[in-house]
């Protein structure tokens, strides 16, 4: 098969060589200035969402008044809504809102990125290069089948090209990392869950126990803000990963 690839590839006449290498190229410049564009106004998000978090927080905690009504609060006694109340229900929801459409904005970029490099690597078939292989068989190699998985659609040419060993040292070692999102899920999930928190803590959904058997109360309190955030995680949820990686 090998051998029949490098055949094809002398056949290619020049201006298709170099039209496939202006798209490859093309590929790689999307790629990169779509992720510098995303990162850079994601980062922008976070930062203010977070930098409102930290406000937030030192604001309650420096203002006597405030603080004393949210501990009251906290503790179950019933308290007019004030505004700062609403202000901080507010904003919490819009930044909930406004991380989770950031995510949903993180799953067309990575899906257009997928899509340059699934071209980028048939271009890479056709001439022989092997960039873009190398890590798309590295991410879908089955330790357990010790092969590929289904993903891999040329089996055979990848093996032709590096053993099986290549692929398992560097699917096993070299401190390899995994592309299933679980970075961006944690970076996004503790966000949201501390903004959850601020807004049920505001809105006298969410009161500390004032004895030990109040414990199940906060607990429940507190699983169905885990359960809220693993819902809009879920709900935005960037990549999926391989039910046969391991």
């Amino acid at each position: 098969m090998a051998t029949k690839k490098k055949e094809a590839q002398k056949e290619i006449p020049d201006w298709q060589r170099q039209a496939w290498l202006t798209e490859y190229q093309a590929c790689q410049q999307d790629n990169s200035s779509s992720g510098t564009s995303y990162w850079t106004l994601a980062n922008i998000f976070i930062g203010i969402s977070s930098a409102l978090l930290v406000g937030v927080i030192f604001g309650i905690i420096s203002n006597k008044e405030i603080y004393e009504m949210w501990l009251n609060q906290l503790q179950g006694q019933q308290i007019d809504v004030q505004p700062i109340q609403v202000i901080i229900m507010v904003t919490g929801i819009f930044v909930v809102l406004l991380l989770s459409l950031v995510r949903l904005w993180l799953r067309r970029y990575i899906f257009l990125q997928q899509s340059n490099f699934e071209r980028m690597r048939e271009i890479e078939s056709s001439l022989g290069m092997w960039k873009s292989w190398r890590v798309h068989g590295i991410d879908h190699w089955n330790k357990k089948a010790s092969d590929f998985d289904d993903e891999i659609t040329d089996k055979a040419s990848l093996i032709s090209y590096k053993s099986r060993d290549w692929w398992r040292s560097w699917r096993m070692g070299h401190k390899y990392a995994s592309p299933s999102g679980l970075y961006y899920d944690w970076i996004f999930g503790v966000l949201i869950f501390l903004w959850l928190f601020q807004i049920f803590a505001v809105s006298s959904l969410f009161k500390f126990p004032s004895s030990f058997s109040d414990l199940w109360i906060t607990a429940l309190e507190l699983l169905v803000i885990g359960a809220a955030d693993y819902f809009i995680i879920r709900f935005t949820q960037v990549h999926r990963r391989s039910k046969l990686e391991t």
